[in-house]
């Protein structure tokens, strides 16, 4: 069974919320959902169509943070 990558800025955390990474990035709430609604960033909408309200897996997280270090 695939267990969650450990979080050393979320400990126990296997999701984060848009607040969340915004405040990593120090950027706004709403440029995370434009990254998400572009395709940049994978996030679970557990909202619905009408308000939308979206969780960031952990191990997308990562992926995005490596390759936005990366340049890719």
């Amino acid at each position: 069974m695939h267990q969650p990558t450990p979080s050393l800025d979320f400990p126990e955390r296997t999701v984060l919320t848009v607040q969340e990474c915004a405040g990593k990035l120090r950027v706004s709430d709403k440029h995370i959902v434009e990254m998400i609604e572009d395709g940049r960033l994978c996030a679970l909408n557990v909202g619905t169509d009408l308000r939308r309200h979206y969780r960031i897996p952990y191990e997308s997280w990562v992926g995005f943070l490596r390759a936005r270090d990366s340049g890719n």
